[in-house]
């Protein structure tokens, strides 16, 4: 039976066994899903014994997508404009690195959601990793403008020039969006959302990378302003795992019934 493992310190709330488990079972494959909470030291040895001892292929979270990226031999064109892996594979005795987590993202936005990126303005709060990871995918899109704000003005910069976006302050953020996704925890610790009302419309779409609640902080706030619709990130996590499914088996699952199934499990 192939045996696959999703790494991360913590990993305790991890959903990905059940996510891929329910893949496997889907498409009648026999597979062995678990969890493996890595000591924050030791997470190259751990990849190394995995895959030596037979292993088929780890996802990867916080806080060890960096690493995994460093790690491998060849890295996928996602993962390099990411600078952080998600997936691997060991594949002719080389490691494989990959990034679903973008292509996750728009994939939900896209066809769960059935919300259009092409020639839509689009802010992006937060330069973080989780940032980085998006914005080649969402740039493939076409949309006609996407605007990074971040706390920290500098490093929203400093990733708009990498990617060839735009950096705007986050207390100056100028003229209103078609869609809004936030790559942050803001508002979790109990404080107010810093961004503006008037960024958003009653044609704005709001995106919260976040799942863990029902309606997240950033949501409420949107939906208080009256924004058209708004979701967490929980098709995302669904997506990118399909994604990963895909690289290590070949075949797409059906992502709605396990997405329906999480949500009601998470009580979402």
């Amino acid at each position: 039976m192939k045996k696959f493992l999703v790494l991360g310190n913590p990993i305790k709330h991890s959903q990905s066994p059940v996510i891929h488990r329910q893949f496997a079972q889907q498409l009648g494959l026999e597979i062995s899903y678990d969890k493996a909470e890595v000591p924050l030291d030791d997470f190259a040895n751990f990849v190394r014994t995995f895959f030596a001892e037979g292993g088929e292929g780890l996802n990867v979270t916080l806080p060890f997508k960096e690493q995994a990226f460093a790690l491998a031999d060849v890295v996928s064109p996602s993962a390099k404009a990411a600078r952080a892996a998600n997936t691997l594979k060991m594949k002719n005795g080389e490691l494989h690195a990959y990034n679903t987590d973008g292509r996750g993202m728009l994939q939900d936005i896209t066809h769960r959601l059935g919300w259009s990126v092409r020639g839509k303005r689009i802010l992006i709060v937060g330069a973080g990793g989780a940032v980085r990871g998006i914005l080649q995918p969402l740039l493939s899109a076409s949309p006609e403008e996407v605007v990074i704000v971040n706390r920290t003005f500098e490093k929203a910069q400093k990733l708009a020039a990498e990617f060839g976006v735009y950096a705007q302050p986050i207390n100056a953020i100028e003229g209103s969006f078609d869609m809004i996704i936030n790559a942050t925890s803001a508002g979790l610790d109990g404080s107010d959302i810093e961004l503006a009302a008037t960024i958003v419309t009653a044609q704005t779409q709001c995106y919260d990378m976040l799942y863990q609640v029902a309606e997240t902080p950033f949501m409420a706030w949107a939906k208080s302003l009256g924004a058209s619709e708004m979701s967490s990130g929980l098709g995302m996590l669904v997506e990118q795992a399909a994604l990963s499914f895909n690289i290590w088996h070949s075949q797409s699952p059906d992502t709605r019934p396990v997405f329906d199934t999480i949500r009601q499990q998470l009580n979402l």
